[in-house]
């Protein structure tokens, strides 16, 4: 398995158990399609989040915690759902200074903490190239 595949692989596995997809609840193949791809889009607009969250500072995205930008977003889910677009606003701006303040504890017995070092060298070297996550 190539470099690109491990990594795909490790995304999975670490976004599986966060969002707490390791057992589908779909009992017919068009229902586990679309609860895949709810999983899909919840995982995008958090990692989106992030994205957001980290473009005014000095950190990278890999950097932040994505249980911690979960349990925040949830947090707000609420607020964004039922104040209007001038708050929305508001409470939106707050969300990301909190995900970017929530960093991820480096634990080198972590295998995480290999994964961050080839992330973060992929992103340094891909440096000109353009990721739009925007939702």
């Amino acid at each position: 398995m190539d470099f690109v595949g491990r990594q795909q692989k490790s995304i999975y596995a670490q976004s599986k158990t966060t969002l707490k997809m390791e057992m589908l609840t779909a009992k017919t193949p068009v229902m586990v399609r679309k609860e895949i791809w709810t999983y899909l889009l919840a995982y995008t607009l958090l990692r989106t989040i992030m994205w957001q969250a980290v473009s005014k500072s000095e950190l990278t995205v890999f950097q932040l915690s994505f249980q911690s930008t979960r349990q925040q977003f949830n947090q707000f889910l609420t607020l964004l759902a039922t104040t209007v677009k001038r708050q929305q606003r508001q409470w939106h701006q707050l969300l990301l200074e909190q995900v970017a303040t929530n960093l991820l504890t480096i634990r080198p017995e972590r295998s995480e903490q290999a994964s961050f070092e080839t992330q973060t060298e992929t992103v340094s070297s891909n440096a000109g190239t353009s990721l739009c996550l925007e939702s």
